[in-house]
């Protein structure tokens, strides 16, 4: 939303309404069984303090969690909420 406002030069205000209008135009995201590794800055903005390697996994329970911390389901998941923007005009 920050980039879209950024670029109309407004701000959009509460957009659900207008996503849930319009779920025919987001990409469904589901679980997938490959991992993702990334590197993350210690500090979060730069390398200065170092760095943390991570592998994630969607819908993966972890060391006894108890729930997914990257879930995905049928027309809702907390990574991406909808889903992918599939070329909204």
């Amino acid at each position: 939303m920050a980039l879209s406002d950024q670029k109309a030069g407004f701000a959009h205000g509460f957009a659900n309404p207008f996503f849930y209008a319009n779920l025919g135009k987001f990409y469904d995201v589901l679980s997938v069984k490959t991992a993702v590794a990334r590197r993350n800055f210690v500090n979060s903005v730069d390398d200065c303090d170092g760095t943390v390697d991570r592998l994630g996994t969607f819908d993966d329970n972890g060391l006894g969690s108890g729930s997914p911390t990257q879930a995905t389901t049928m027309g809702w998941d907390n990574v991406t909420g909808l889903g992918v923007p599939n070329g909204i005009p």
